[in-house]
């Protein structure tokens, strides 16, 4: 390496000081930010999501109840979309997700999309765990 020698003397001598030292703490971080810490927000996305479209379909029983329903269905399904899609594409080698629903909100002007896009996925987020989900225990057996 006739044109790095400088270079490589530098980079020996950093190393001797202690640095550049790739220690077994700094795969593990390394391995968890590529690949754990991924993995669980695509899965956390894809649960969240379904339990608020559930949600939104419980609360569809009325007229009334699908005003709040219908919206918590679209924004639950457009999780479950982005879950897992990201989920997909991490394996695949792909980068990113996709909700078709975040997608219609990007294309409000002035750049407002993604904060009232946000904002109420947060609210029907909140808002499916406070909807009563009737249990029928042993419904399943008959």
């Amino acid at each position: 390496m006739v044109g790095l020698s400088n270079e490589l003397e530098w980079a020996d001598a950093q190393r001797d000081k202690g640095l550049f030292n790739y220690s077994f703490t700094d795969s593990v971080m390394d391995a968890a930010t590529r690949d754990v810490i991924p993995v669980v927000s695509d899965t956390t996305a894809v649960v969240g999501g379904g339990v608020g479209a559930y949600a939104g379909f419980t609360l569809c029983g009325t007229v009334a109840g699908c005003v709040f329903g219908g919206p918590m269905v679209v924004f639950g399904v457009g999780n479950v979309e982005e879950g897992t899609t990201g989920f997909y594409n991490h394996f695949t080698s792909d980068k990113g997700s996709y909700n078709h629903v975040k997608q219609v909100f990007d294309k409000i002007p002035g750049g407002y999309g993604p904060l009232i896009y946000s904002g109420a996925d947060l609210a029907l987020s909140v808002g499916s765990g406070f909807v009563k989900v009737p249990l029928k225990m042993g419904g399943w057996m008959v």
